[in-house]
């Protein structure tokens, strides 16, 4: 017995009506944005601080001095992959992410032969200050994590980062020292970067960086 099949009916969905006033709307520009560094040489021991992860992003204002772009900035994870071994031999990366709230969490991972080399993946412990927004002169000089690794090193940083707004922000950018940079050029900077001149280790990999 064939049963005739009524049409089915498109279900009308109200349309949305333009507001009568404009909204609310949040002018502050955040931006995710995941960082590739490699290790130059050996790093024995480095200690990251909020300034220099505030100063991730600058733009040259002269040959030698440049502006942070970022008025906060927050580690969502990182991801480091240690290079291989010769055969027979280890090969070691040690991090460890720092608060001044809650106790040091270490992670460890170890290469061995030329199989296989270290690998770490971590995120900010929960409800650690390593977590947390680092803002334009606010603990500058926190640490925020660790890094030992080998030589060949390479490390991703996923970021979240605020950026500046003058108007409404904490103040006028930072400015940090530069060496060769030309002027109205943007740059990320190594992430052991200092204005003190001191060699960087940590350099970005595919975008261009500005040293002291």
């Amino acid at each position: 017995m064939n049963r005739s099949r009524k049409p089915k009916q498109k279900s009308s969905k109200p349309r949305k009506r333009m507001p009568l006033e404009p909204p609310q709307l949040t002018t502050s520009m955040t931006v995710s944005q995941a960082v590739r560094y490699s290790t130059a040489s050996n790093v024995g021991l480095i200690n990251i601080t909020r300034a220099q992860l505030v100063n991730t992003i600058v733009t040259a204002s002269s040959a030698t001095v440049a502006c942070s772009q970022l008025s906060a900035v927050r580690v969502r994870r990182i991801r480091i992959w240690g290079p291989t071994a010769a055969a027979g031999a280890s090969a070691s990366v040690v991090f460890t992410w720092l608060s001044a709230w809650s106790p040091a969490k270490v992670i460890q991972d170890m290469g061995l032969g030329a199989d296989r080399g270290a690998r770490i993946d971590t995120k900010p412990p929960p409800k650690s200050l390593a977590g947390e927004w680092s803002m334009a002169g606010t603990n500058s000089t926190e640490e925020v994590f660790q890094l030992v690794c080998p030589a060949g090193t390479i490390i991703d940083i996923e970021y979240v980062m605020r950026l500046q707004n003058v108007e409404y922000g904490p103040g006028l950018p930072a400015t940090v020292t530069v060496s060769g940079a030309t002027t109205g050029y943007m740059y990320v900077t190594p992430l052991d970067f200092t204005a003190q001149g001191a060699s960087a280790t940590l350099l970005p990999l595919g975008l261009p960086y500005a040293v002291a």
